[in-house]
């Protein structure tokens, strides 16, 4: 399975670290997490960086994250998984495009609302369920630019799997 670098994109909630996590081990690749990145090299976490600065400082160490990642000598194989928000700097979606197959996990906003409002998601804490369709719907223009679309909805990992070999 990949021929190359997947990088998995999508709504907090879509299913990114842990379908990218399932992939990379079933094939026996590398996987990077942008988040878990970033909270390594800023030892610090994400709801924490959200609550102690805003979105705008942690979009700026997301892309110093990504911009090093990319001059890193990187294996010809691996899977990345972004932020819910990495598709919203022009430079950031360049750089993905770059570095491998841009895959969207399409999930319906029913399915990331409840997720991202159990979960308690840095950017979606105290926020309405119509700001959260919000957000989900302005970046959206910003996910269907890539390569592949996978709906997610409601399937397994096997399945989404199966589909990905299918494309």
């Amino acid at each position: 399975m990949p021929h190359h670098a997947l990088i998995l994109i999508g709504p907090p909630g879509s299913g990114k670290s842990t379908f990218g996590q399932w992939l990379a081990e079933k094939n026996h690749i590398p996987f990077f997490d942008l988040d878990r990145m970033i909270e390594e090299k800023y030892r610090v976490s994400i709801p924490e960086l959200f609550q102690r600065k805003n979105e705008s400082y942690f979009r700026v160490l997301e892309f110093q994250c990504l911009n090093e990642f990319q001059k890193r000598a990187l294996p010809s194989k691996y899977i990345l998984s972004t932020g819910g928000g990495t598709i919203l700097s022009f430079q950031n979606r360049q750089i993905l495009k770059k570095l491998g197959k841009v895959v969207y996990l399409k999930t319906s906003y029913e399915t990331i609302l409840q997720r991202v409002l159990e979960e308690e998601r840095p950017l979606f804490k105290d926020k309405t369920e119509e700001s959260v369709r919000i957000i989900l719907k302005e970046r959206e223009k910003y996910y269907n630019e890539c390569d592949v679309t996978l709906d997610t909805e409601g399937k397994s990992v096997t399945q989404i799997y199966k589909e990905l070999t299918e494309v």
